[in-house]
């Protein structure tokens, strides 16, 4: 897992110390999924269709 998926799961999750932030996690994601990171691909996916974070 890439640096950008890990800290957007880290957001996503609110572990590791971090505070849950969906729009920090939905700001990270789509450019570890665009590099081709399927972690980053599948939680991007499930944030679209829970309606969380903000619409990238």
């Amino acid at each position: 897992m890439n640096a950008e998926a890990e800290l957007g799961f880290r957001y996503l999750t609110g572990c590791k110390g971090f505070n849950c932030d969906y729009d920090k996690a939905a700001q990270l994601f789509p450019r570890a999924a665009d590099a081709g990171n399927s972690k980053a691909q599948f939680y991007l996916a499930s944030m679209f269709k829970e309606g969380r974070g903000a619409q990238v």
